[in-house]
């Protein structure tokens, strides 16, 4: 079994063809911890039977019954071992009774794994419109991604920002709404011209500096380097972006 720490969870649960190949003590007490995180941070679980029946898993038979009791024999001399024990068969009965896919029912492992990577797709779209967490548990990285994979199918439309900014009873006093964008137009069509700041390029000296932190480590280039380091500061004309792709080049 193993699983993935995040806001959705992927819990695998993978059969054995014999019970010489049993699960580690370790591996049962995570589908105990994944149900802990979906009561406390309502975590998403999909869980993945691999080469095993669903059933066999929740009731504890076949060959995961065999593994199973190798598992339970190695905590015996645990004085609490009859409570984690009594843990990992309710962990287990709840995973089961969750659903999730089954490897025996699609044969064609990449076919498989397409519609289970579909389906976690699927589901962060679904959580950008109602992610909460703990501070750290990755609300940021999800909405972050679920943008990158979304961002195409929408336009700038200029009407929709303007509709955006005139709905003051949204923000709270003193809020503030920064817009960013390469056409003029856009910005001066939602506010005015002293509101809008366009942002400078790099100096020479300044773009110079920006390349050698990046090249070499520097505030300046290497001796040797000097005369490449100021043509391509003079290339890149004071855009930072730029200054910086070329310096990571270098190392």
């Amino acid at each position: 079994m193993s699983q993935a720490s995040c806001a959705i969870c992927a819990l695998i649960i993978r059969g054995n063809n014999t019970s010489s190949t049993p699960y580690s003590p370790w591996c049962l007490d995570e589908p105990v911890e994944i149900l802990k995180c979906n009561k406390e941070s309502k975590q998403t679980i999909i869980p993945f039977f691999y080469r095993v029946n669903p059933t066999d898993v929740q009731k504890l038979t076949g060959n995961f019954r065999k593994a199973f009791a190798i598992a339970v024999l190695e905590e015996v001399l645990d004085k609490d071992s009859s409570q984690k024990v009594g843990n990992w068969k309710r962990a287990l009965i709840e995973v089961s009774n969750l659903g999730g896919w089954d490897s025996r029912v699609i044969k064609d492992e990449a076919e498989l794994v397409e519609k289970i990577v579909n389906d976690v797709l699927e589901k962060f779209n679904e959580m950008s419109r109602r992610i909460n967490g703990m501070g750290g548990i990755g609300k940021t990285t999800i909405a972050k991604e679920v943008y990158r994979r979304n961002k195409n199918e929408f336009d700038d439309n200029r009407d929709d920002l303007k509709d955006l900014v005139r709905e003051c009873n949204l923000y709270c006093e003193r809020s503030r709404i920064i817009v960013t964008s390469r056409d003029l137009q856009l910005l001066k069509y939602v506010c005015s011209e002293e509101g809008i700041y366009e942002v400078e390029k790099l100096t020479d000296s300044q773009g110079l500096k920006l390349f050698s932190l990046h090249a070499f480590g520097q505030n300046l280039p290497k001796q040797e380097y000097k005369e490449l380091s100021e043509l391509v500061a003079n290339y890149s004309r004071g855009n930072p972006l730029a200054l910086k792709s070329f310096g990571i080049s270098l190392i």
